[in-house]
C-alpha cells in the first residue's frame, strides 16, 4: 500500500487512493498528463492569434485546435520536425502541393507560407474544410490553398513538380496504391523518430515536466514516415 503525508496536495492523496485501489499508475499518469495537456492548450487558445514560434513554418497563424494531433507541439514549431527537416532539405524546388489528410490544414498552409506555391488538400474528417479555410484566410493565402472533396480532385488539380504528403493513418496503403498512377516512387527513404527534437530552446526556463507536456505528441515509439522520390532520369 501506498502512503502521502497528510499535508500532501489533495490531487496526491486522490491518486494514492486510486493506486491503492488496484487501478494502474502508468493508466493514471497517461490520463493525468492528457488533463493537463489539454488545459494548457486551452489556455493558449484563450489569446489569439496561436503563432508557431519556430521551425520550418514559423509565424504561421494555426487554426485554434487540432483534428488527431497535439496542437502544443505544432505552436512550438516541434511537430513532425523529423519531417520538416525532409521537406526543407528535398521540398524546395516544388510547384505545387497535395495534401491526402491535411486535417486542420498545418502543412497546407504551412507550405504555402514557406514557398508560396498552389495547395490541394482533401480528408474524410467533416470538420476538415472548415478548418483550413480558417488556417488559410488567417494567414492571408485562402488564393492558393483548395480543399477537395476526394483524392482525385486533388490530383486533378495539381501539376508541375508535385509535392504530395500522406497522413491517413490505418489506410495507408490504400491510399498509396491510389496515388502510384499520379506519383510513381522508385526510391524510398525512412526517417525514425528523434525524440531530442521534440523540445526548443525557448521553453528551457520551463520545468522538464511542462517541456515534456508541450513536446509530446501521442505518438507511439516505434512509428517512422517514408519519404519517396522519383528519378526522372
Amino acid at each position: 500500500m501506498y502512503s502521502v503525508p497528510d499535508s500532501a496536495p489533495t490531487e496526491n492523496k486522490a491518486i494514492c487512493d486510486l493506486i491503492n485501489q488496484g487501478l494502474d499508475p502508468k493508466q493514471l499518469y497517461k490520463a493525468a498528463y492528457t488533463f493537463y495537456r489539454c488545459s494548457l492548450e486551452e489556455a493558449l487558445i484563450s489569446k489569439p492569434p496561436v503563432r508557431v514560434q519556430s521551425g520550418l513554418f514559423r509565424g504561421m497563424v494555426l487554426f485554434p485546435g487540432s483534428f488527431g494531433s497535439q496542437l502544443l507541439p505544432k505552436w512550438l514549431g516541434t511537430y513532425e520536425a523529423e519531417v520538416q527537416t525532409l521537406l526543407s532539405t528535398h521540398a524546395r524546388d516544388a510547384s505545387c502541393f497535395i495534401n491526402i489528410g491535411c486535417a486542420e490544414g498545418f502543412y497546407l498552409t504551412g507550405i504555402v507560407q514557406w514557398l508560396q506555391i498552389p495547395c490541394f488538400g482533401t480528408d474524410l474528417d467533416p470538420r476538415s474544410q472548415q478548418a483550413v479555410q480558417h488556417s488559410a484566410a488567417h494567414n492571408a493565402l485562402s488564393h492558393l490553398v483548395q480543399f477537395c472533396p476526394s483524392t482525385q480532385d486533388a490530383v486533378a488539380g495539381a501539376s508541375g513538380n508535385l509535392l504530395c504528403l500522406v497522413d491517413v493513418d490505418g489506410n495507408e496503403l490504400a491510399v498509396l496504391n491510389e496515388l502510384q498512377q499520379w506519383l510513381p516512387t522508385n526510391q524510398n527513404t525512412i526517417a525514425q523518430q528523434n525524440p531530442h527534437l521534440r523540445f526548443e530552446g525557448l521553453l528551457s526556463d520551463l520545468s522538464f515536466l511542462d517541456q515534456v507536456a508541450h513536446g509530446a505528441e501521442g505518438r507511439p515509439g516505434g512509428q517512422a514516415w517514408i519519404f519517396a522520390t522519383h528519378n526522372r532520369g
